[in-house]
């Protein structure tokens, strides 16, 4: 079981370095179905690592990070959880409301993918360029496209703080809730119209920001805690430096991958179509993860 988590983390570190998104919607379902794990552990475990895939995620796009943007948004997010974790939701049928959260943040991934996916289609049969008119690719790896692109000027300033505010208060909620913090982020970014580079230089510091309150906050929690039982028995077994090697690898494997898939344009077109399809199929992954949780609570 141990190497099959090892390899399950390997994998959601490969796609998380490539596309910027998808290590908790993958890894969690997994471990619930194959590895044995209660729904709790199996967050614990993937924060705990997750942290670190973040971290290096993080440092590997340091220099393209927009602070103000980080901040506006990674503020509120451990204020969302622990509003969250405080009031009537912690009382409440916990697996009914994750469902609920993830179904609806599965459906809209779904919708943005394949959104997306129907005009890429339509484009490559007409050689039309109206897809690269509305977003339009990066100049090189690590670009970002300029705020003029964005159509910044239909937001005025109050109207983007409220939506960052807003989207970093609902992140953490999400996180407690369903286990997983991307949806709302990658939402935003999509509102925002920014491309998929941008989204995911933008994810990766909220990413490490959100791990790093959890894991904190599963120690706040105590020793009577699930979570913390669950965090001290992972940090202090000699497999987390199991994890720590599968995770690093994985990571440098899907960052190659990305930098690679992007040196001309063919293959930046391709990174897209990766980008919405591997969306979609996480959309359908947070929902099965919330039916996967349900199932094993009730056994």
């Amino acid at each position: 079981m141990y190497v099959l988590e090892l390899l399950i983390f390997f994998v959601a570190a490969a796609i998380q370095a490539y596309v910027g998104f998808g290590y908790a919607i993958f890894s969690i379902p997994l471990l619930l179905l194959f590895v044995g794990r209660d729904y709790q552990a199996a967050v614990v475990v993937c924060n705990i690592t997750f942290l670190l895939q973040s971290g290096i995620m993080t440092a590997s796009v340091l220099r393209h990070i927009r602070v103000i943007e980080v901040l506006a948004v990674g503020g509120l997010v451990p204020v969302g959880a622990w509003l969250t974790n405080a009031t009537a939701f912690a009382a409440m049928d916990q697996p009914l409301i994750r469902f609920a959260f993830a179904s609806a943040f599965g459906a809209y991934l779904i919708y943005i993918a394949q959104q997306f996916l129907r005009r890429w289609e339509s484009s490559a049969s007409s050689a039309s360029p109206a897809l690269d008119a509305e977003e339009t690719p990066h100049a090189d790896s690590g670009s970002i496209p300029d705020e003029s692109s964005e159509h910044q000027s239909r937001l005025s300033p109050v109207l983007r703080c409220f939506l960052s505010l807003l989207t970093g208060f609902v992140t953490g909620a999400t996180g407690v809730v369903s286990g997983t913090t991307g949806p709302p982020l990658i939402a935003y970014g999509r509102f925002r119209h920014w491309d998929e580079e941008h989204i995911r230089i933008f994810l990766q510091p909220v990413f490490c920001w959100s791990a790093l309150s959890s894991c904190v906050g599963y120690w706040w929690q105590g020793h009577r805690s699930p979570s913390f039982a669950a965090l001290n028995s992972v940090v202090a077994s000699p497999s987390v430096f199991g994890y720590a090697v599968s995770v690093a690898l994985g990571t440098g494997l899907g960052l190659w991958l990305q930098m690679t898939s992007i040196r001309n344009k063919q293959k930046r077109d391709s990174f897209r179509w990766y980008f919405y399809q591997i969306l979609r199929l996480l959309g359908v992954l947070m929902i099965l993860q919330q039916l996967v949780s349900w199932i094993v609570g009730n056994q």
